[in-house]
Order: C-alpha cells, then structure tokens, then sequence
C-alpha cells in the first residue's frame, strides 16, 4: 500500500463507491464516505493564500485591503458550507 496521502485517499473513495454499487443499502453511508474522503483531500483553505490570491488579482488599486480581507472570509466561508 502506498505511503501517498492522496493515493490513500483516492483508495477508500474506490472502495467505498464500490461498496455502494454491490449493496444499495449501503450506498448513502458509502458515498459519505467518499464524501469525507475527498473533504480530506482537498485539505484547509488557507487564509492568506486566498488574500494573496485576489491581491495578485484585482492590483492594488482596484480593492481596498479591508475589501480583499472581507472577500477572503466569504470565500473561506462558503469553502466550509456542505454543497
């Protein structure tokens, strides 16, 4: 088995999918599972980056800094709300 966190990841997302496909009573816990699975994946959104990111964006003209840090937060928040 490898020592990839993303391999690992991607293993129990197969397993799981696979689980609800051979038991349709399982397929909701299963997909969860994936669900959580690629939660992990995808990992914490980091603060600063996002900033950074729409700094390197938007110039330093077009925003202010408390508009960047405010459409940070509402990018960290909507990065945490369930689809």
């Amino acid at each position: 088995m490898s020592n990839d966190p993303d391999a690992l990841l991607g293993t129990i997302v197969d397993l799981a999918m696979g689980i609800a496909r051979q038991c349709p009573d399982c397929a909701e816990p299963a997909a969860q599972i994936a669900s959580l699975a690629g939660e992990l994946r995808a990992g914490p959104i980091d603060r600063g980056a996002v900033q950074d990111a729409l700094e390197g964006q938007v110039g330093e003209n077009d925003l202010s800094d408390v508009r960047i840090r405010a459409t940070a937060e509402s990018v960290l928040k909507a990065a945490r709300e369930p689809m």
